[in-house]
């Protein structure tokens, strides 16, 4: 968009303070793109994610052998209006819109991030093979450039039209569910209270005592 800019397309003022179009353009360009915005745009990120992602139930997901594969964008959001997929060509965004969230940690072990009203499991649960597959076809399918595995073996891949991995681990687990999550609606109103601003230095998490969904 900057690139396209003319002379006619900015303030006579600004080009007369700077002396030019590139010139304008450059500063323009930093205050957007430049490292100070980038790391103030970073931790207000990272923070208002990690109160999202922090909500959800995790579940941890132990494979039977090294079968996960890993790439250059790992996190798998899945969005809750996609009842079935095929793997994602890019990476979807925004937790509070997702259904699962899935992340793998190693060859062996990775996380499931659900809505699920339930305390954190205390111990993984098994992930079969045809989990591990259905896994690395959305870990492998929204890579960027690159994926990886544990030297060795090839990592099955899923294909196809697949379901999201919550419901073959939470009973009952859907979109109502979702909407209706106490997990969820603490992580909305955070972000909806801080809406728009930079610096956040309060973190808010919600602690599930109950047994009840």
């Amino acid at each position: 968009m900057l690139d396209a800019l003319t002379v006619a397309d900015l303030k006579p003022s600004a080009v007369a303070r700077l002396g030019s179009v590139d010139a304008v353009k450059t500063l323009v360009h930093d205050a957007y793109l430049g490292s100070t915005q980038r790391f103030l745009t970073m931790l207000a990120t990272s923070k208002k994610m990690a109160v999202a992602l922090g909500n959800m139930r995790w579940q941890l997901l132990r494979a039977d052998r090294p079968w996960l594969a890993f790439s250059d964008h790992p996190i798998v959001v899945w969005p809750m209006q996609f009842e079935r997929a095929e793997p994602f060509s890019r990476q979807e965004l925004g937790p509070l819109g997702a259904i699962e969230v899935r992340v793998p940690l190693g060859p062996e072990l990775a996380i499931l991030m659900t809505w699920v009203d339930l305390p954190d499991p205390a111990t993984p649960a098994r992930m079969s093979r045809r989990v591990a597959a259905e896994f690395n076809a959305f870990t492998v399918g929204q890579a960027d450039r690159q994926w990886m595995h544990r030297p060795g073996d090839e990592p099955p891949l899923a294909k196809g039209s697949m379901l999201p991995l919550s419901r073959s681990y939470e009973r009952g687990y859907s979109t109502e569910l979702v909407l209706a999550s106490q997990r969820r609606l603490a992580a909305q109103q955070f972000l909806q209270r801080v809406q728009g601003r930079q610096h956040i230095d309060d973190i808010e998490l919600v602690e599930v005592k109950g047994a009840a969904r």
